[in-house]
C-alpha cells in the first residue's frame, strides 16, 4: 500500500516507483490479495495526516487507518488513468484507490466519468 500525499504528483510518482520495482506478476499479486480487495492499494492525505501516517509502524495500526479512507476512486495500472468507482470503463484488475484531490494526482482523468 502507498501513502501519498497532497503535493503535486505524488500519486503518479508512487505509480510509477510501483510499476519500475514490480513484475507484471508481483502487480497481479497486489491486485488479488485479499486485502487489496477490501483495502485500496493507493491512498492520498492532507499534509498533517500523512505526516501522522509516517510514523505508524504497526500494520495493524496501518490498516486501521487506512480503512477511514473511503474508497471512490479506481486506477488503470497500464495507462494511470484515473476513474470514478462506478465508471463503466473499470475493469478487472484495476486498483483501487482513495483520493482526495484528483486534479493533484498527476494521473490522466478519465473523460467519461471525470468531467464536470
Amino acid at each position: 500500500m502507498y501513502v501519498c500525499n497532497t503535493k503535486s504528483n505524488d500519486v503518479l510518482n508512487a505509480l510509477k516507483h510501483m510499476k519500475d520495482g514490480m513484475s507484471p506478476e508481483e502487480m497481479d499479486a497486489l491486485r488479488t490479495r485479499n486485502n487489496a480487495r477490501e483495502l485500496p492499494v493507493i491512498i492520498q492525505v492532507g499534509m498533517s495526516r500523512y505526516r501522522r501516517l509516517q510514523k505508524i509502524r504497526s500494520q495493524n495500526a496501518m490498516k486501521e487507518e487506512v480503512k477511514k479512507q473511503k474508497i471512490r476512486h479506481v486506477i488503470n495500472p497500464n495507462t494511470l488513468m484515473l476513474h470514478k468507482e462506478g465508471c463503466y470503463h473499470i475493469k478487472e484488475g484495476f486498483l483501487k484507490a482513495g483520493i482526495i484531490n484528483p486534479n493533484l494526482t498527476g494521473l490522466p482523468l478519465c473523460g467519461y466519468c471525470m468531467t464536470n
